[in-house]
């Protein structure tokens, strides 16, 4: 347990950091001898600015972190987020700026790095707190719970070369985790491994923030850094667009994704503008209640209904609707895929203008916003190798607002709520204001 009498002290303090670094491997060792040249002479750069082939990683990025605060950092590859960690585990010098740190950092910034691949991993426990000053004696009376953590078996006595990912991840995690650190720093963790280690891990971490423990938590699934951190920041190539409320920034952030995405399918010619070869024009979606109300936001456990008009070019024939439901950005993996013959339902013919829509029922989708594809294709279209009628495309988007959580399941905290089932969604399916029923039914 932390000392109560630091908790009012930050943890981290971070102010105008700035890192550089240069695209030409020959120029960037002469600009490192260079500057080595100059720390050691005492003398100063001329200019503080850019130097040929030279990029900021970071540009002017400051950040508090308080005891017991998880703040979690999003931005595509590239946006300096990896750095960011590097320059606060002190593996990279800054450029400009500085950073305050009080206490004892445990990081998990790469898969592996800091093993030793020919030491077992219990022997990479011990070096790993001797590196970090503990004792050996001391060791002794916390390696049975890393051990027991990191859940390896007999592979705890092999040689780490010979573990997989998932199996280094957790060996990561529960050296990381278990030294007492008073500043974890993960980077993408907890995407590797199995879903159980990877409760585990969260579970683990909800606890040491009770107890004063701080994280900074990167990762490119947003939907877990919105549910587990209290502060999110984007970075974009080195620099901060958005910082506060995880839900305001998310959103911000994966309305830019989406957009971008948009953008590089436009150029590739694969968005909405490609549907005059398409035998069925769609037309849009509409987002309605459980009674019937034009919607632009949903609350949690709420049903609703999703509508989607279509133009047929010419009559098609018992179409197979899919439909994918994905909260944030395409890299993130909260999705629910519905199709209309894996439900053993025959999509009748489509001819002119008309409405298919799909239902849901007291669906338990975590807040956010969601973004809505469509596809139409032939049945069995597996097997025969035939076309799309309409090739999937994104049709809209909706948000899920959190605010009947209490009252659907009181008690149940907002930074927990990651932890309902994954995406299941009840569902029935209509045409032309027609419910379509089951072969099975008819």
């Amino acid at each position: 347990m932390r000392d109560r009498s630091e908790m009012g002290r930050p943890t981290l303090k971070i102010e105008n950091l700035s890192k550089r670094f240069c695209r030409n491997l020959r120029r960037a060792l002469w600009y490192g001898m260079a500057d080595l040249l100059s720390e050691l002479t005492m003398a100063r750069r001329s200019s503080v600015g850019l130097r040929r082939d030279e990029f900021w990683a970071l540009k002017d990025v400051s950040l508090e972190l308080m005891p017991g605060q998880t703040v979690g950092i999003v931005g595509h590859n590239g946006a300096g987020k990896s750095t960011l960690l590097k320059l606060v585990n002190g593996l990279l010098k800054p450029d400009e700026g500085r950073i305050e740190l009080r206490g004892r950092v445990g990081a998990l910034i790469e898969l592996g790095a800091g093993f030793n691949p020919i030491l077992t991993g219990r022997e990479n426990i011990y070096v790993n707190a001797a590196i970090l000053g503990i004792r050996r004696k001391d060791m002794n009376s916390l390696i049975d719970r890393v051990v027991e953590f990191a859940d390896l078996g007999d592979f705890i006595d092999s040689p780490v070369q010979s573990y997989s990912s998932g199996m280094k991840s957790r060996l990561g995690f529960a050296v990381a985790s278990h030294l007492n650190p008073d500043l974890l720093l993960i980077d993408e963790v907890l995407s590797v491994g199995d879903a159980t280690f990877r409760q585990k891990c969260v579970d683990f971490l909800a606890g040491y923030r009770r107890s004063g423990g701080s994280v900074i938590f990167v990762s490119h699934n947003s939907s877990v850094v919105e549910e587990i951190c209290d502060q999110v920041v984007w970075l974009d190539h080195g620099r901060i667009l958005a910082s506060g409320d995880p839900s305001d920034v998310i959103s911000q952030y994966e309305e830019r994704s989406l957009q971008l995405s948009l953008e590089s399918e436009m150029r590739l010619g694969m968005t909405i503008a490609a549907a005059e070869t398409d035998d069925v024009e769609l037309a849009g979606m509409e987002l309605f209640d459980g009674s019937g109300a034009r919607r632009e936001r949903i609350g949690f456990g709420e049903n609703f209904e999703l509508r989607i008009g279509y133009k047929a070019r010419r009559p098609v024939e018992k179409p197979m609707i899919v439909l994918g439901i994905k909260k944030g950005s395409r890299m993130n993996m909260n999705f629910a895929s519905l199709e209309t013959d894996s439900d053993g339902i025959t999509v009748g013919r489509l001819d002119g203008q008309g409405q298919f829509s799909c239902l849901i029922d007291s669906p338990r989708m975590m807040p956010g916003v969601y973004h809505v594809t469509v596809g139409l294709m032939r049945s069995a279209s597996i097997q025969t190798g035939k076309k799309w009628f309409t090739q999937i495309r994104e049709i809209g988007s909706f948000v899920v607002e959190p605010g009947r959580i209490a009252e659907t399941h009181p008690g149940l905290a907002g930074a927990v709520v990651w932890k309902l089932p994954p995406m299941a969604l009840g569902h029935s399916w209509r045409l032309d204001g027609r419910a379509l029923t089951r072969r099975a039914e008819q």
